[in-house]
């Protein structure tokens, strides 16, 4: 049976970004899991849905990854000029 996690493997060796968001919210869901094995600079989190503020997502990633919620918007805005070929003059 294929998990989570081998699912985004080929996505992942292959440079691609992946993007979390509100699932990240649901204790004890496989997400986390997948979240864990994403490579910090192939991460991007995300809400499409206005009751959830992506403050939450951010604090949530940050605990699952064990790390400052500082720590995860610093590389989120490195993974950001990274993609978007952006530099602040």
């Amino acid at each position: 049976m294929k998990t989570p996690v081998s699912l985004v493997q080929p996505a992942i060796a292959q440079g691609y970004y992946l993007s979390f968001g509100k699932a990240l919210l649901n204790p004890g869901a496989s997400i986390m899991h997948t979240l864990k094995a994403v490579p910090a600079d192939q991460l991007f989190l995300e809400t499409d849905d206005t009751g959830v503020s992506i403050r939450e997502i951010y604090k949530s990633a940050a605990e699952i990854r064990n790390i400052t919620e500082n720590e995860i918007a610093l590389q989120l805005q490195k993974n950001y000029d990274s993609v978007f070929n952006y530099a602040e003059y």
